[in-house]
């Protein structure tokens, strides 16, 4: 996802080199590096999709006025083409596998809403800050406006270049699968970082323009909204602390739990997304169940029985009646935490029945 936002800042940047002079090889260029990020992730296709709507928008309704326009049709058709060719060769050798996953319907269409990508969303950029989270994000949020404004005032190209791929994908997921997750919009955060320190700026500026009758409020403009930005700086560092204290999800920490507490001849389960982790990764023999069933099967053996999972929401969707035993039944332990949402490693145990 770093490598998509990536690909997606340059090729942008190549297309509006493109839209500013007649030059073909800035086209060719956005084609590559296009097609680069599409290789990178798939979703890279609705970020094109995006380009090639404004573009065709641009054709229709000519601008009056601003920096970026189009000359022709040609070239915007020969870059975006040649993005679509390259994407082409880079998966050929598994278009087919590529089609089959798309052609296959989500099991999580229900739980990975887009409301739920949402307050994801929310929770993850407030991640690691215990403190002012919600009048900080409503600062974050009127900077981002103020600084969007402030694109759109200037030039409204730049300005739908950065809005208009999050809407792209927000469709294409949609009609795609279903299912969305915050990880789709990563790539929008190098424009977010550009919307924010332009609101701060602007911000700046607007606020020493109103208040001081200096003669240099430009310079004063600048020195504040540079200390506002810095300020910004140092807050979202402070959210990396967690971060780095702790493991995407802590797999290996609840693992040696369990073979430290655990009896030898005493079973380990595993429920949901923590089965594919120490089956196949860590090659535990552990036996995943997805039933009540199977939990039921194995506490008939007379002993006290250790299960480790994740993601509850997921589990409860699956087997709502397997969450509910787990919920009744297995006493938690330990919690391994981790920086994912709900992706903390539960260990419970069940007592051996008397």
């Amino acid at each position: 996802y770093t490598g998509m936002l990536f690909w997606a800042l340059v090729s942008t940047m190549f297309l509006l080199r493109g839209l500013r002079s007649a030059k073909g090889s800035n086209w060719v260029a956005y084609g590559i590096t296009a097609a680069l990020g599409a290789y990178t992730h798939l979703t890279m296709v609705f970020v094109v999709v995006s380009h090639a709507a404004i573009c065709a928008w641009l054709l229709l309704f000519p601008a009056k006025k601003g920096s970026f326009r189009l000359r022709n049709w040609k070239q915007p058709a020969a870059g975006i083409g040649l993005s679509g060719l390259l994407t082409l060769l880079l998966y050929a050798p598994v278009l087919l596998q590529v089609q089959q996953f798309f052609n296959k319907p989500s099991k999580l269409e229900k739980v990975s809403t887009p409301a739920w990508a949402f307050w994801e969303t929310l929770r993850g950029l407030s991640a690691g800050l215990s403190a002012g989270v919600g009048a900080g994000l409503l600062v974050a949020g009127a900077l981002f406006a103020a600084g969007l404004w402030s694109f759109w005032r200037q030039e409204r190209v730049v300005a739908a270049l950065f809005v208009v791929p999050g809407l792209a994908t927000l469709s294409g997921a949609l009609l795609a699968r279903g299912t969305m997750y915050p990880r789709f919009y990563f790539y929008l955060l190098g424009f977010g970082v550009l919307i924010l320190v332009r609101g701060a700026m602007a911000s700046a500026a607007a606020l020493v323009e109103s208040m001081s009758k200096a003669p240099d409020k430009r310079a004063k403009g600048m020195a504040w909204g540079t200390a506002l930005v810095a300020l910004m700086i140092v807050a979202s560092g402070v959210s990396l602390v967690r971060n780095y204290r702790y493991p995407k999800q802590d797999f290996t920490g609840a693992m040696r739990f369990v073979d430290a507490q655990r009896n030898q001849n005493e079973p380990v389960l595993t429920a949901g997304q923590a089965s594919f982790p120490y089956l196949v990764y860590y090659g535990r023999n552990w036996q995943s169940v997805e039933s009540v069933e199977q939990l039921e099967s194995v506490r008939g053996r007379g002993q006290r029985v250790w299960l480790l999972y994740t993601f509850p929401i997921y589990v409860e969707h699956s087997s709502p009646e397997l969450m509910a035993a787990i919920r009744r039944d297995c006493t938690t332990k330990d919690v391994f935490p981790g920086t994912i949402g709900g992706g903390d490693i539960v260990v419970c145990r069940i007592e051996a029945r008397r």
